[in-house]
């Protein structure tokens, strides 16, 4: 939101010097003639307003600053999020202006005032707008089917720091979005059961390491209106405890 307010605030104090130039020099003038400052902003104007269009309605870079997505996503990935499948928004104000609207199992990137906190996050939708969820000795339930968790198996966590920690690795799947989750070892429930049905214009979320994760269960659904795009590929993931690029992970985000 910062950057694209800054966007903005360039590309319209750009466009008023560019104005108030031509009000005040209506004659044509030679390139070479024209002050540096007009020179300079005549050339970049159309890289600024490009990047404002790709920024508020294609693409948008993000981070992953926290574990609440393993195993799909860990500390270090940079993904690009595709902000026109989850729907079209004004940029600032986030009203939807296409029907395209975010689908269970998409991973998207909110930002908010959740939880009193307004730095962006990223999570797993599992409920849509109407959906009876219920969380309860760690398992969801979604329309009263149980989600369950295949192929169990006992790995050890990479951790950003350099330490490892023992998990619980399951497949699991989301209207046959088959994808992987992890959970902890050591606490096997740290979460008090949640039941409700989700409101309209609302989405449930979820974290892929499930008992490592702030999410729904303790905050509440997400407005559609939070919902910025959905996490498309992997383009950079640095392991800043080795010092080096983990390449293997570039690519498609399932």
């Amino acid at each position: 939101m910062l950057f694209e307010g800054l966007l903005i605030l360039a590309i319209v104090a750009s466009l008023f010097i560019v104005s108030l130039d031509r009000i005040l020099q209506p004659h044509p003038v030679a390139t070479e003639k024209r002050p540096y400052l007009i020179k300079t902003i005549n050339a970049i104007l159309p890289a600024l307003i490009i990047l404002f269009l790709i920024r508020a309605f294609i693409f948008e870079g993000f981070r992953i600053p926290t574990a609440s997505m393993k195993p799909t996503l860990i500390e270090g990935d940079w993904i690009i999020v595709d902000k026109y499948s989850t729907g079209l928004r004004l940029p600032l104000i986030g009203t939807r202006i296409s029907k395209a609207t975010p689908k269970r199992g998409d991973i998207v990137v909110i930002r908010g005032n959740i939880a009193s906190e307004n730095d962006p996050i990223i999570k797993r939708i599992v409920g849509l707008p109407g959906d009876h969820i219920c969380y309860q000795d760690r398992t969801l339930y979604i329309n009263g089917q149980p989600n369950f968790y295949n192929n169990l198996t006992i790995e050890l966590e990479e951790r950003s720091d350099g330490t490892s920690n023992k998990v619980i690795k399951a497949n699991t799947e989301l209207d046959l979005l088959q994808h992987q989750i992890y959970l902890a070892w050591d606490k096997p429930n740290s979460f008090e059961s949640t039941d409700l049905i989700v409101p309209q214009d609302c989405f449930f979320v979820l974290g892929d390491y499930r008992d490592n994760s702030q999410d729904s269960r303790i905050w509440g659904v997400v407005p559609d209106r939070y919902i910025v795009g959905k996490a498309r590929s992997i383009v950079l993931s640095v392991d800043w405890w080795h010092a080096k690029i983990r390449w293997q992970r570039l690519g498609k985000i399932s």
